[in-house]
């Protein structure tokens, strides 16, 4: 998947689990900052969950080579969704498997969505069209499944996120609120 004579765009591997870890857990760090309930467990393997993920038929993870050192990734999925629950991110999944609950029913007809669990790019690397690239390689991969559209979620307070997007035609359609509770 040469794109372009700056940036190699691929399939991961498991191999590169290690390095696509370093990303999710700084994407994990700067997310916290904005929501300080998004953190990881503390006894999260990282490493084993993104190398079973990579064999995964229904996820793709793509990452971004410059000059054979990975710069960022894309992680994607497609899945059978229920209107009232879907989709999820990937911290929300993986909170469920940590918790082991049931898959609660749904009085909604499913359908299958992609999804982009997350994008990321090195501070150094970013404005290079980088995530773009990865983006529209994930968005070909999508189309292949014969998946009709792709969501995600994105932080409102992640103004370059937002940006990014929309940039690419994505729509906000939901407005997701919080409000702490007095105890």
């Amino acid at each position: 998947m040469e794109d372009n004579n700056r940036f190699h765009i691929r399939p991961a591997i498991p191999q590169d689990a290690v390095s696509i870890a370093r990303f999710f857990q700084k994407n994990v760090e700067d997310h916290s900052e904005l929501d300080p309930y998004f953190a990881l467990s503390p006894h999260f393997d990282t490493v084993t969950f993104l190398e079973n993920e990579i064999k995964r038929r229904n996820v793709l993870l793509l990452v971004a080579e410059k000059d054979r050192e990975i710069v960022g990734y894309i992680y994607l999925r497609v899945s059978r969704e229920h209107r009232a629950d879907a989709p999820k991110s990937v911290l929300q999944r993986l909170r469920s498997r940590l918790r082991k609950q049931p898959k609660a029913t749904s009085m909604f007809k499913p359908y299958r969505v992609g999804f982009i669990s997350d994008c990321f790019v090195e501070s150094s690397c970013r404005q290079q069209g980088i995530a773009s690239l990865l983006l529209a390689k994930g968005l070909e991969w999508l189309a292949e499944q014969n998946i009709a559209h792709v969501e995600l979620e994105a932080y409102v307070r992640n103004a370059a996120a937002v940006k990014f997007w929309h940039s690419h035609g994505f729509e906000t359609i939901k407005l997701k609120m919080r409000r702490e509770i007095k105890r």
